[in-house]
């Protein structure tokens, strides 16, 4: 449902929750660099919001303190704010989900500034129509056809709540999707017309 030239993600229970954090290994605070004089992460949000509404969009970050920043971000934003835990990282999205009553959640990453929001409310409602468990454009990452950068998946929480009570390592916990490669659930991988 498109309301003021934006798409309502309330009318589907849903919420894009941009999954954020500091303390990444290989380029710490990679997220607060800048783009024409505004951080990754704003300039993440700022594209959203051509599109979606604020009440839509959710910062889920993390309990440490070197991750106050993007909550200072996030309230200059006026978008909504979870934080959970740094390495168990299914468990925040399905808290935050939780705590909003979202049934629906749109994952993105921090570090993927250029998604496109028009191509992601285009395959979200084929999502929706054909009711999968997990759907996105970039797992499994050997067939993804779409720029890394770009990257956009829709779960249902039950789903997530489904495979949390499996016996999940810490990888899994940290990266959600590779339990769900070559186990019988309803998933797909959209593509471009172009590798």
């Amino acid at each position: 449902m498109i309301i003021n030239n934006k798409f309502v993600l309330k009318k589907y229970n849903t919420g894009i929750i941009i999954q954020a954090r500091t303390g990444s290994k290989r380029f710490p605070k990679k997220i607060l660099n800048k783009i024409n004089n505004k951080t990754i992460l704003e300039f993440m949000i700022d594209r959203l919001l051509n599109y979606f509404n604020k009440e839509d969009i959710y910062v889920a970050t993390t309990n440490n303190k070197k991750d106050k920043i993007i909550s200072d971000i996030v309230k200059k934003k006026k978008i909504n704010l979870f934080r959970g835990s740094e390495k168990n990282v299914i468990l925040r999205f399905i808290k935050c989900a939780e705590k909003y009553k979202l049934k629906n959640i749109i994952r993105l990453t921090s570090d993927c500034p250029l998604i496109d929001p028009q191509l992601m409310i285009k395959y979200f409602k084929l999502h929706i129509k054909k009711k999968y468990d997990y759907s996105g454009n970039c797992f499994p990452y050997e067939n993804r056809t779409y720029p890394v950068g770009s990257d956009f998946e829709f779960f249902k929480n039950i789903f997530l709540k489904k495979i949390y009570k499996k016996k999940l390592s810490l990888y899994e916990k940290e990266h959600i999707t590779p339990y769900i490669k070559n186990r019988k659930f309803n998933t797909f991988l959209f593509k471009g017309n172009k590798d």
